[in-house]
């Protein structure tokens, strides 16, 4: 699950951030071993404002972090976030 705020977007196959923005989900299948000289398939994914359950729990919600599993102080800097 991304946890960037402050990621973008990229065209450039070698650098992909928006795996790692806020409120995305980044799958990947294949080796990473070789990462920026890849040798072999290796296959990326990025879900926008995806809904998670972890072990029948869900902890994201279309995006946005559950709020229950969060501290106030968290909680209240990603409300703020949100609305910038």
């Amino acid at each position: 699950m991304g946890t960037n705020p402050g990621g973008i977007l990229t065209q450039n196959p070698q650098f992909i951030p928006e795996e790692k923005n806020f409120g995305t989900l980044h799958c990947g299948h294949g080796g990473n071993a070789s990462y920026g000289s890849r040798i072999g398939p290796h296959l990326d994914g990025v879900m926008d404002r995806p809904s998670v359950w972890i072990d029948g729990v869900q902890v994201m919600d279309h995006g946005r972090l559950v709020p229950k599993y969060l501290s106030a102080e968290l909680d209240s800097w990603l409300q703020e976030y949100a609305r910038s």
